[in-house]
């Protein structure tokens, strides 16, 4: 799919770590929108942003109620109502999202762009190890059974599978944390098939030795 042209061929890509404040969905959508604000002034063709940023990595079993979903898509709302502002035309922000398609709940990475959703990348692998449980609250992308998802009255593209191009020569694809360690990547397939741009979205854990790990890696 195409989402406009860049006349250079080459992109300015800015990786932003928002302030998060887990199970607070309105809070994390000023802070993004602030993150947004800094990548417009720096002139960003590409802003990714973290992994269930608009809910917090660490929510936990608040992953299992609905006002922190609800909450979820009306600050995604926000966002996107905020890029649908002329100075951002051309911004296209990846952000990291709890979203429900067929009946499931996914980990995803959201594409937006000029105050709409392009589409939506659900992650592969899940970690469940240590002191990770993703699978306690989210479903792997294998067990999608639809290429379109339903959000904010929009029927958008939802896979692994999406590869979103420009007429001059940008295809970006998205992956998820744990997706980038296993032995066959989804950016492995994705750059088969013509991505030029992976951009992987990340969180984690608050465990002891994490932030010295975080900073080395």
């Amino acid at each position: 799919m195409k989402i406009g042209e860049n006349a250079t061929g080459f992109i300015k890509a800015a990786a932003g770590s928002p302030r998060v404040h887990p199970g607070e969905p309105m809070k994390n959508a000023a802070e993004i929108c602030s993150v947004i604000d800094q990548a417009q002034a720096l002139k960003a063709d590409v802003l990714v942003l973290p992994e269930l940023v608009l809910s917090g990595y660490t929510a936990a079993d608040l992953f299992l109620r609905a006002p922190l979903l609800e909450g979820v898509l009306t600050a995604l709302e926000c966002i996107k109502d905020h890029l649908g502002r002329p100075e951002y035309e051309g911004l296209i922000v990846v952000l990291g999202a709890p979203i429900r398609a067929d009946g499931r709940l996914f980990n995803c990475a959201v594409f937006l762009q000029n105050g709409r959703v392009l589409g939506i990348v659900p992650k592969s692998h899940l970690p469940n190890y240590q002191e990770f449980y993703e699978a306690r609250w989210f479903s792997p992308a294998s067990e999608a059974v639809s290429s379109t998802a339903e959000l904010l009255g929009d029927t958008v593209p939802f896979g692994t599978d999406l590869i979103f191009e420009s007429a001059s020569g940008l295809a970006i694809a998205a992956e998820i944390c744990e997706d980038l360690w296993v032995a066959q990547p989804p950016a492995a397939a994705a750059a088969a098939a013509g991505a030029n741009v992976i951009v992987n979205l990340s969180a984690s854990n608050e465990t002891a030795g994490k932030a010295k790990f975080r900073r080395e890696l």
